[in-house]
């Protein structure tokens, strides 16, 4: 059985269904003590990453059954700038807001994947 606040919760993240930038900034405590403290929230780049990927999602208006486009989205830059957190990012938004996801993460090497990408596959039970 659900409780109030499992039911608050699912209504919050129902809302972020095609809003990666406002799920982002809802989840992490920006600005508070511990890690975000510095933070206000995402780089400027990541925002504008996570914006246009929302208007992509917004625009397909995918009903949960008749297929869409894919979203293919690149961005080239040097190391260090966040590319990887945003693919975390991405990933805990997809599993937060729809229930059931599953998908997978790869790498271009060997050495990428076993180090800096891991792979998933989740699966969020719906009561």
């Amino acid at each position: 059985m659900l409780t109030a606040a499992d039911r608050e919760l699912s209504r919050d993240m129902a809302r972020f269904y095609d809003d990666p930038l406002g799920f982002v900034k809802y989840v992490f405590p920006w600005g508070r003590p511990g890690l975000l403290a510095k933070h206000t929230g995402p780089d400027s780049w990541q925002e504008e990453f996570l914006a246009d990927l929302g208007a992509e999602v917004k625009a397909r208006k995918f009903d949960g059954h008749t297929a869409v486009s894919p979203i293919r989205m690149a961005v080239a830059s040097g190391h260090g700038i966040g590319k990887s957190t945003v693919s975390a990012w991405l990933a805990h938004w997809i599993m937060s807001t729809r229930p059931r996801a599953k998908g997978t993460m790869t790498a271009n090497t060997a050495a990428q994947l076993q180090n800096k990408t891991y792979l998933f596959s989740v699966t969020i039970p719906v009561s």
